[in-house]
């Protein structure tokens, strides 16, 4: 690529029409076009692909303005492409931080198919903490809309005193108990903490960065929340409570078997496991203690086994190597006789 003479400009990249350039703070490079409200991390710069977009964008607001009661002058409409010529969509109301479609949608598609989510509040969770897409289809959640669209997330003190209070009472629940169920341990939130104080600065600013943040955060302690069933009948309130099966699970004959000759370690594992794994649901924080346990185990049993084996040269090269001087008896001179 040349570079014309005296051009100093390289900080804009090139917009198309109402397509105004974004650049994601990890890097990613998206459009926004504000007199519509479209989003779209398309490669624009390809004239085919201006079309398609256009096309499809010019299809979906007809058919949104022919529903009754759709909040045409606030919603937002999110376009990306999933296969040749076919585009995923979703629209937005920022407001209400919900998404919606004009069409039917199987819930199964962003509940990742978590079993007996009958309800409505709690599907709400779902749709706040988690995105997935197929083919026909691009589903994603208002927070994690925000996380790969920050450009118009606006934080408030409002928003940041209600995570700093579910963070406050995170670090509580980890305290006082120990199967909590929150998806940090106390590191990982003591450092949200430090970083809370340090987002108030970007309260009502146009920092990216921040609002990623904010955003992750948020779409982590949603997806907790769905996953635990909260605000459901018999919610999950410690890491192990299992909530499709009240039976605890038995070890295998095979487990048993070998647990005979390894010293019950395979039986007691598997109940750790157990616990860990619960509802086809891993705990991250029980996950990384159980790794960090076992690599624990491993190690201490390499340096013993190593030890052994540095023990047994030493002695093999102190009694230079004859098995009879091993057992610290002296050798008959040649011609005595015992006996």
């Amino acid at each position: 690529m040349p570079i014309k003479p005296v051009q100093n400009d390289f900080d804009t990249p090139r917009g198309y029409g109402d397509w105004a350039p974004q650049i994601h703070p990890d890097g990613t490079l998206y459009f926004f076009d504000s007199k519509d409200r479209i989003y779209t991390d398309g490669d624009l710069s390809l004239q085919r692909e201006r079309e398609n977009i256009s096309r499809c964008a010019d299809q979906l607001l007809q058919q949104a303005q022919q529903i009754v009661r759709f909040p045409c002058k606030t919603s937002e409409l999110v376009l990306e492409k999933t296969a040749k010529d076919r585009y995923g969509y979703y629209f937005v109301e920022p407001e209400k931080c919900r998404i919606f479609w004009l069409t039917e949608v199987l819930s199964e598609r962003i509940t990742r198919r978590l079993e007996r989510v009958q309800s409505p509040t709690h599907i709400k969770y779902a749709m706040e903490a988690e995105y997935c897409f197929d083919l026909l289809l691009l589903l994603m959640q208002p927070r994690t809309h925000c996380l790969y669209f920050p450009n118009n997330l606006s934080i408030t003190a409002d928003i940041l005193d209600e995570l700093e209070q579910m963070i406050l009472h995170a670090v509580a629940d980890n305290i006082t108990l120990t199967t909590s169920v929150i998806p940090f341990d106390q590191e990982e939130l003591a450092k949200m903490l430090d970083l809370m104080d340090r987002l108030k600065y970007a309260i009502k600013k146009p920092f990216p960065h921040a609002k990623c943040i904010v955003a992750q955060f948020m779409e982590n302690f949603a997806w907790a929340k769905f996953i635990n069933f909260c605000g459901q009948p018999g919610a999950r309130l410690n890491s192990d409570q299992s909530i499709f099966c009240k039976q605890k699970p038995q070890c295998s004959m095979f487990i048993q078997f070998l647990s005979l000759c390894l010293f019950w370690a395979p039986c007691n594992y598997a109940k750790e496991l157990d616990g860990i794994w619960v509802d086809r649901v891993i705990n991250r924080v029980l996950w990384k203690q159980f790794i960090a346990r076992l690599n624990d185990d491993w190690s201490n049993l390499a340096l013993t086994a190593t030890m052994n084996i540095q023990l047994y040269l030493n002695g093999d090269q102190h009694w230079g190597g004859n098995p009879q001087t091993r057992t610290g008896l002296p050798e008959p001179e040649k011609g005595s006789e015992f006996g």
